[in-house]
């Protein structure tokens, strides 16, 4: 009996550990939490955006156009992403535009109780020299010095344009 349930045990581990792999995942970048997604679920903001036109890595990406203002993105409480309230975040994604131009911005917005507190926006129109080509895109923000663990932060790209692009490969960190 008792070794039937160790292999009940090692089996429902087994199983649990395939069902929740992923491709979202949490990793450790220089000794700090970094939240990371290839867009292959729907785990985060914006799941329903998920298209399989064209990737970076694996067969999803996030479409913006002109019926999709905001990307897939990421959101989290502030009390769940560590000990201490993050004092800067950096952001790694890729984006592809079918031609130069499209104007768009990396949104950084902070809300507590529902309502916003703090409000970003990184403007990626000149970030894109090249059309049809994924570009790597790398920045970092500094946050407000006044955030509570109960604020809930969102990372996401926002179109301000009726052309349609594309966004991948979606990193959060928070050195």
């Amino acid at each position: 009996m008792k070794k039937f349930f160790n292999i009940f045990l090692v089996l429902s581990a087994v199983a649990f550990m395939c069902a929740c792999s992923g491709n979202d995942e949490n990793i450790i970048v220089n000794n700090k939490i970094a939240y990371s997604s290839d867009m292959e679920y729907e785990k985060w903001m914006g799941g329903d955006k998920l298209v399989k036109d064209i990737a970076h890595s694996g067969k999803y990406s996030s479409r913006l156009d002109s019926n999709n203002a905001y990307s897939f993105g990421f959101t989290q409480l502030l009390s769940e992403i560590g000990d201490t309230i993050p004092k800067v975040v950096s952001v790694n994604f890729w984006l592809h535009y079918p031609e130069i131009g499209i104007s768009s911005q990396l949104v950084i917005s902070i809300d507590s109780a529902g309502k916003n507190i703090f409000w970003l926006g990184h403007p990626l129109k000149d970030s894109i020299s090249q059309p049809n080509q994924w570009k790597e895109i790398k920045t970092s923000f500094t946050l407000p010095v006044n955030l509570q663990p109960d604020n809930k932060i969102n990372i996401y790209v926002w179109s301000n344009d009726k052309r349609t692009f594309y966004m991948d490969d979606l990193t959060i960190s928070f050195p």
